[in-house]
C-alpha cells in the first residue's frame, strides 16, 4: 500500500497519557520483580544462615562429646559461608554452650541453638565471647539490651512511672482529664505516709506533708496545671535508693476546685541483683619479676546495671576478702570491704566503669611463695541503689 494511503492509526504516535500507563505498569512490574527476587534473597539467605547454625551446634557437640565438655572458641574445622558468622555466648557452665548465627545483609536475621540443637529465634540471653567469632558475625545485629530503666504501670487513668537507664530520675505520666484544672501528685516509700513535693523551682528538694498551705501553693506537687500530663523528679526523695525500696505514686484530677478522681496508683521497684549482667572474664598477669599484678576484666556487651561501677576484691588461700586503697597508694595493704571504704572512691570498691584493669604492686596483694594461691574476684554494682550487685567473677593465681 502507497505511504499516503496508510490507514489513519499507523500516522499517529502514543499519546502522553498512553506513555504514563506504559511507564505505570512498567514499574509495578519492576517492583513486583524486584520484591519477589528480594524476598527469595532474603530466604536464601535465612536458610543459609540456619544451616550454618546446625553444623555449628553439630560440630560443638562433637567436639564436647571427645573433650568432656564445652570449650569457648569452635572447633577449626567449622567453616561458614561469605556473609554469614557466628559466635557462642556466655553460659553458666562447660557443660552446655550456645550458638548465636547473624548475617551482614539482613539486620533482623537472628537465630540461636544450644546443645539440644533447637534453632529459635532471636540471640542467646549471655554475653557474646567476641574470641569465638567466626566468619561475617554482624554485631550491630543484636537485641536491644534489657537496659535497667523500669517501667511500672497504675491502676487507671494511664498512670506510668518509668525510670531513666541510670534510675537517678522518674517520669510520671498520665492521661490528660477533660475539664481537669488541676491535678495533685503524692508520694511515698514502701507503706508510709504519703507526701508531696516542689516542683517549680526545687527539683530535689524533699518531703512535704500534703495538707495547708502547699494544696493551695502552685509550687507544689498538689496543684498541677490540668494541661500537664508528665512531671519528672529526681532526688533520693523521690526515687528507690536500696535495692529493697518501693516507692508509690498516686493522681487524682480536681475540676473546679473539687476532686473529680479516685487516685490512680502505681508502684515502683528496682531492679533484681540477680537480673544485673555479670563481668564475663577475669584475668590476673603478674610481672616477670612478681612485683605486680595486673587485674583486668571485660565488661558485658549489654550492661544494664544502673550507674555502674566495679569492685574488685582479692585474698590469699581461703581467707577474707579484702578491698585495697588505689588511687595514691597502690602499696597500701588490707582494708575490710566495709563502710566506709565500701563508698570511698579511694578504695577498690568503688572503680568507675571507665575503668577496665589495675596494677597493684605489694606483698598483700599477690603471692610472694612458691605454691601460695591468691584469688581475685570482681563485680559490678550500683553507685545509686545500695545493695544492687552483679555475681562476682573469680580467678586465682598460683606462683609457680
Amino acid at each position: 500500500m502507497p505511504k499516503q494511503q496508510r490507514h489513519p492509526i499507523f500516522n499517529r504516535g502514543f499519546t502522553i497519557v498512553e506513555l504514563l500507563i506504559v511507564i505505570v505498569i512498567i514499574g509495578i512490574l519492576a517492583t513486583i520483580t524486584f520484591i519477589a527476587y528480594s524476598g527469595i534473597q532474603r530466604s536464601a539467605t535465612d536458610s543459609s544462615a540456619k544451616d550454618t547454625l546446625s553444623k555449628a551446634v553439630n560440630v560443638m557437640k562433637l567436639a564436647g562429646v571427645q573433650s568432656g565438655s564445652y570449650g569457648t572458641s569452635f572447633p577449626s574445622t567449622i567453616k561458614v559461608s561469605e556473609g554469614i558468622g557466628i559466635a557462642l555466648a556466655e553460659v553458666s557452665d562447660s557443660s552446655t554452650f550456645c550458638v548465636n548465627v547473624t548475617t551482614q545483609k539482613y539486620d533482623d536475621i537472628l537465630w540461636h541453638a544450644d546443645e539440644s540443637g533447637t534453632i529459635a529465634e532471636g540471640l542467646c540471653s549471655g554475653d557474646l565471647i567476641n574470641s569465638s567469632i567466626i566468619g561475617d558475625y554482624n554485631e550491630t545485629a543484636k537485641i536491644p539490651p534489657s537496659y535497667s530503666s523500669g517501667t511500672a504501670y497504675g491502676d487507671g487513668g494511664g498512670l506510668i512511672a518509668k525510670t531513666n537507664d541510670d534510675w537517678t530520675s522518674v517520669t510520671i505520666s498520665w492521661n490528660q482529664v477533660p475539664n481537669a484544672d488541676h491535678y495533685e501528685l503524692q508520694y511515698r516509700t514502701g507503706s508510709g505516709s504519703w507526701y508531696i513535693r516542689r516542683i517549680a523551682d526545687c527539683p530535689t528538694c524533699g518531703n512535704a506533708n500534703p495538707s495547708y498551705p502547699y494544696l493551695t501553693d502552685p509550687l507544689y506537687s498538689a496543684l498541677i496545671p490540668g494541661s500537664s500530663t508528665s512531671q519528672i523528679w529526681s532526688g533520693s526523695y523521690v526515687m528507690p535508693g536500696t535495692s529493697t525500696t518501693t516507692m508509690q505514686y498516686r493522681l487524682r484530677s480536681y475540676d473546679s476546685g473539687n476532686v473529680a478522681s479516685s487516685w490512680n496508683t502505681v508502684s515502683l521497684t528496682p531492679p533484681l541483683g540477680s537480673s544485673m549482667s555479670t563481668i564475663p572474664s577475669l584475668t590476673i598477669t603478674p610481672s616477670n619479676d612478681w612485683s605486680n599484678v595486673t587485674i583486668a576484666w571485660t565488661k558485658p556487651n549489654h550492661n544494664n546495671m544502673p550507674s555502674p561501677i566495679a569492685e574488685v576484691q582479692y585474698r590469699s588461700g581461703a581467707g577474707s576478702w579484702y578491698i585495697r586503697r588505689i588511687a595514691d597508694c597502690p602499696s597500701c595493704g588490707n582494708a575490710n570491704p566495709t563502710y566506709p571504704y565500701s563508698t570511698d572512691p579511694l578504695f577498690s570498691a568503688m572503680i568507675p566503669y571507665s575503668t577496665s584493669s589495675l596494677t597493684w604492686s605489694g606483698s598483700y596483694v599477690m603471692p610472694q611463695t612458691t605454691g601460695i594461691t591468691f584469688e581475685y574476684r570482681v563485680r559490678q554494682k550500683s553507685s545509686n541503689i545500695t545493695g544492687l550487685f552483679s555475681n562476682w567473677t573469680t580467678t586465682s593465681l598460683t606462683k609457680n
